[in-house]
């Protein structure tokens, strides 16, 4: 038996007609040499057949706001017919039911959605997807339209999201997807720097750090204040190092390092009281 598809091109705005591309499966058998495909306004009465010779699809000009039913016989050099295909049930004359089982997938900062064709209403000639940060909301996306693909997919801020899909023909738009949720989270904190020391020589003092456990650091930033815990004498960046070495004035002076990551500074190293 002959397994028989159909993909229609179109686009969402109202059109007389709308070009169907109808394929099969070629037959096997050795003798079938040529197609007939029948179209009808009611199941098994055909209105119309057309003579498509040896190729295995054909657009077929369907005018909107019917229901037909497309079949496929294959026939052989001497114009006997063989079996036909099961009868397919087009209907351009409903929107499209709602797409099934809308999934979110999330790797990294990327997101991809996928979903399956409505199995109700008319043939979809495009999707559109909504989004937004509430359920309900499409105040990220409002009806993008996509064509005719069943899946989509790009980057995104960190944040928590909300999206449904919509399918769509020259009738109407359908009724929405399930709508799924989905997180993307931001980049990790990165750990914080571990057993700060210093050694002197003289006046000049050489601090020496170890790398937060996990790496991630692009950079440290060293802070010394007059008091624990305040940086009121300032706070220097000394780039992706784990020593730095300077002149201390007399003083009494407390000493802190914080790892610089994707996610901003981390929290400060054990701190050092250097006189």
């Amino acid at each position: 038996m002959i397994a028989l598809t159909i993909a229609l091109v179109g686009t969402l705005w109202p059109a007389a007609a709308q070009a169907l591309t109808v394929a099969w499966d070629p037959s096997n058998d050795g003798v079938t040499v040529g197609y007939y495909v029948t179209v009808g306004l009611t199941p098994g009465a055909p209105l119309a057949a057309f003579d498509v010779g040896g190729v295995t699809q054909v657009a077929l000009p369907l005018p909107v706001g019917g229901r037909y039913y497309v079949a496929v016989n294959g026939y052989s050099a001497s114009r006997l017919l063989g079996p036909g295909s099961i009868e397919l049930e087009i209907d351009l004359a409903t929107p499209p039911g709602r797409p099934e089982s809308l999934s979110a997938s999330v790797s990294g900062a990327n997101v991809a959605l996928a979903w399956a064709p409505p199995n109700s209403g008319g043939v979809p000639v495009g999707y559109l997807i909504s989004a937004g940060t509430a359920p309900g909301a499409a105040n990220l996306l409002n009806g993008l339209p996509i064509g005719l693909a069943t899946s989509a997919g790009g980057a995104l801020p960190p944040g928590t999201y909300y999206a449904r899909v919509y399918a769509a023909n020259v009738v109407g738009i359908g009724p929405s997807s399930n709508e799924v949720m989905f997180q993307v989270a931001g980049p990790a904190p990165v750990g914080r720097p571990t057993s700060l020391r210093v050694t002197w020589t003289g006046r000049r003092a050489r601090f020496t750090w170890a790398a937060p456990s996990g790496g991630g650091a692009a950079s440290y930033v060293i802070e010394a204040g007059t008091a624990a815990g305040i940086s009121n004498i300032g706070a220097f960046n000394v780039g992706n190092v784990t020593s730095f070495t300077i002149d201390v004035p007399p003083g009494t002076y407390y000493v802190r390092v914080r790892a610089v990551g994707a996610a901003g500074l981390s929290d400060p190293s054990n701190e050092l009281t250097i006189r």
